[in-house]
């Protein structure tokens, strides 16, 4: 069991967000108390962010991505987008755009995955799926762009293109002429 004791009551944003937490379903038992009776990690264990393999067609990589961008947070745009990326060990990480009123602290879903798999220690991205449901053949934005070929510059970029068969590209067909920073490595 584990509840939350707000020091005001809870608004709709808080039960939303709430809400939305997958595996949990949340009881409110006063205007600023909730609580659930799922099942909780055990303390001091490690969360990772992976979800399981879906086997090797492109088109279940981004039926997947297509999948997860439905826990997209995009209370302004209504434009949700998915991302998963395919580790060179095998693991898959996910990713989903989160919006905020102010459109300069968006976080895109591909930044998201590629944080994530950077945080968690991970190398060598091997396929980074993509999907903008309500634009089908939708690619990442200039900041995704930079950032791929950055941090996964070998890796193959799958575009959603709905029910037709997903287009690939490499991240330097991505962001050809991308910047990489080697003139200021210089010691």
């Amino acid at each position: 069991m584990c509840a939350v004791v707000s020091s005001s009551p809870f608004t709709e944003s808080d039960l939303t967000y709430a809400g939305t937490m997958p595996n949990f379903d949340w009881d409110l038992i006063a205007e600023d108390v909730m609580v659930t009776q799922n099942d909780l990690p055990e303390p001091k264990s490690v969360l990772y962010p992976l979800i399981p393999d879906w086997g090797p067609e492109p088109s279940d990589g981004t039926n997947e991505a297509r999948e997860i961008s439905e826990l997209a947070h995009v209370p302004e745009s209504d434009f949700p987008v998915g991302c998963v990326i395919r580790m060179g060990d095998g693991h898959h990480i996910p990713g989903v755009n989160v919006e905020h009123p102010d459109w300069s602290q968006i976080l895109c879903a591909e930044r998201n995955a590629l944080s994530s798999a950077v945080a968690y220690g991970y190398e060598k991205p091997v396929d980074i799926f993509v999907s903008c449901p309500n634009e089908p053949g939708g690619t990442p934005c200039g900041a995704c762009r930079q950032v791929i070929s950055e941090l996964a510059p070998d890796a193959t970029i799958w575009i959603d293109n709905g029910e037709s068969r997903p287009t690939s590209m490499t991240a330097h067909e991505l962001l050809p002429g991308g910047f990489t920073g080697t003139s200021l490595k210089r010691g």
